[in-house]
């Protein structure tokens, strides 16, 4: 049980020497007192109430990837399964239907099951944090090996024919925009103008 010492109405040091055992000891001089748990709540209305009340810092564009995460994948697993009966093996259980395509139209690629799995780890971390929870049963789970490609940049000739394809391109700033910061794709299309520092010239990624 995970709990905090009480004392039952000792207020002065005592001789504790020649005591051998602990636990009678522990028993007689004190009890514990239960934290706040979360009953009967589920995993998924869980990972709903973390998203409302624990991801406030981060960008919409981010929020609304966790959202689509829960009621795409999470939702549809988990169901009416309580948030203190989910385990190791369900999760890992989880992770593999992902990579095989179970219950979708097609298997998830190592990367989507990763950014899948990343959002049910930081769910559970929160619900540690906050005693609902023990441990965080998705710790120690097993992932599909995720082969990272080799950056391939453009040479000076194929950059300055680009540079040529896009001189009237609609969508010349922001290829220019990549072009010169390595963003990524996903980067520069979450951009908003608060992340532009007018006065120094930067941008916030």
């Amino acid at each position: 049980m995970k709990g905090i010492l009480e004392s039952k109405g000792k207020t002065e040091i005592e001789d504790v020497s020649g005591i051998d055992n602990v636990l009678e000891y522990m028993d007689e001089h004190y009890s514990f007192v239960e934290y706040e748990k979360k009953e009967n709540i589920t995993f998924v209305d869980w990972c709903y109430e973390w998203i409302e009340t624990s991801t406030l810092n981060i960008k919409t564009t981010t929020r609304s990837a966790y959202k689509s995460v829960i009621e795409n994948h999470i939702s549809r697993v988990f169901k009416k399964m309580l948030l203190d009966e989910v385990n190791a093996n369900a999760i890992q259980q989880f992770v593999i239907s992902l990579s095989k395509g179970i219950g979708i139209p097609k298997p998830l690629s190592a990367k989507t099951v990763k950014n899948v799995y990343g959002v049910v780890h930081k769910a559970l971390s929160v619900a540690v944090k906050r005693d609902y929870i023990h441990t965080n049963p998705a710790d120690n789970v097993i992932l599909p090996k995720w082969n990272r490609k080799e950056p391939n940049p453009m040479n000076t000739e194929q950059l300055i024919a680009f540079l040529k394809a896009i001189a009237n391109h609609d969508k010349r700033d922001i290829y220019l925009l990549l072009l010169l910061s390595g963003m990524r794709e996903g980067e520069a299309i979450g951009l908003t103008w608060d992340c532009y520092d007018e006065v120094n010239g930067t941008l916030r990624v």
